[in-house]
This record gives C-alpha cells, sequence and structure tokens, in this order.
C-alpha cells in the first residue's frame, strides 16, 4: 500500500519530480501535512514528504510462507496420525482446525506487521519505522546515506517486488530497509535522483 492522493498534478518542483520519476507512493508535501497520516507523525514539522509507502500487502504472506508452510505440515502430520494412530486422542477435523487457526493467527499478526511498517523520504531523512508492541523508528539525514542498493531474492523476482537497502557513513552494511516494494527498479531510481538532489541541502 502506499500513501496515494488523488489531485491534479501538483506544481511543486519537488513533487513533480517524484511524479514523474516514482511511483504512485510519491505525495506532495502539501497534501501530506493536510492528512493525518502516519508519515506525517514521523517527521519534525516543517519538512518536505517526498515519498512514503507500505510494503506490498504480498509482504503478509511472504514474509512468513516457511510458518505458514510448518504448520500446515503439522496439520497434515496430526491428520495422518488420527487415522493410523489408537492412541491419537483427536480427530482429523481437529488437526486441520488446529492448523487453520495457527495459520489466520500468524496472518493476523503479519498483517499488523505490514500496517506498522512504514517506509518514508523527505527532503533532509530516510525515516523506517517498523514494530507492532516493540517500536524501531530508523531515522538518517540525506547526507549520511552513503550508499543504496536493490535486493531482489527470489520470491520477490515471482511477484514483481523488490528491497532497497540504505548505508550509511562509517557502517559497514546497510543499516535500513524499504522491504518488498512494488516497482522496485522505478522506486530505487527515484531515491537515487531525489538523493543526488537534496543531499547537500539536507540539515
Amino acid at each position: 500500500m502506499t500513501g496515494v492522493t488523488e489531485r491534479p498534478r501538483p506544481a511543486r518542483p519537488a513533487a513533480r519530480l517524484c511524479s514523474e520519476a516514482g511511483p504512485a507512493g510519491a505525495v506532495d508535501p502539501a497534501l501530506a501535512q493536510a492528512r493525518n497520516a502516519w508519515p506525517v507523525s514521523l517527521v519534525p514539522e516543517g519538512e518536505a514528504i517526498l515519498y512514503w509507502s507500505r510494503p506490498s500487502l504480498l509482504f503478509i504472506p511472504l514474509s512468513v510462507a516457511g510458518t505458514l508452510a510448518t504448520f500446515a505440515l503439522l496439520s497434515v502430520i496430526l491428520a495422518v496420525l488420527a487415522l493410523t494412530a489408537p492412541w491419537a486422542p483427536w480427530l482429523p477435523g481437529q488437526a486441520w482446525g488446529l492448523g487453520a487457526t495457527l495459520i489466520l493467527l500468524r496472518l493476523a499478526w503479519q498483517t499488523l506487521e505490514w500496517y506498522c511498517r512504514i517506509h518514508v523520504m523527505t527532503d533532509r531523512r530516510i525515516v523506517v519505522r517498523s514494530g507492532v508492541l516493540r517500536v524501531s523508528v530508523y531515522q538518517a539525514p540525506l547526507r549520511e546515506i552513503e550508499q543504496t542498493r536493490l535486493f531482489i531474492r527470489l520470491r520477490e523476482r515471482l511477484f514483481g517486488l523488490g528491497t532497497i537497502g540504505f548505508a550509511t557513513a562509517g557502517t559497514g552494511d546497510f543499516d535500513a530497509f524499504w522491504v518488498m516494494i512494488r516497482e522496485p527498479h522505478q522506486t530505487h531510481r527515484m531515491v537515487m535522483e531525489l538523493l543526488r538532489r537534496y543531499r547537500h541541502g539536507s540539515g
């Protein structure tokens, strides 16, 4: 899900750049400020929000695919035991019900994780908010971003998704990630262009 607002083409240079070089997640700063949206609460007043998004909805099942497969396998094993093991005190239907309940609960929690994860780029910083109970907010001034890289794993490639990593000066690894974003190549090009334009003016 991205922060899309139905509106005429904006006249501001920064917003126009986003609209031309990036996907629909680019928003006009004035419109973003006017909405009581999560991105506004993540950045200081006066900063222009150039882009914000959540991961693709496919983040919900794809990021927990291994866990879901484990629950499904557990259900199969319990159902087979219910039919073949005389000592099993449960019925096949109970085994399937347990598996379905575990899968639904895990998907529900991952939906909260998806909703709480926000990727933001302003004219001064990169922001990543994540976590439901234990909230983590990463912020880095644009002037400190030394490198960005686009990562596309197999499961992301199959669905046209990708992850952008951000590395800051003085670190040997990537510090933050915009995970499972749609139109990854286009979004990465937009990020690099915005960094080129705004990095030296960030406070």
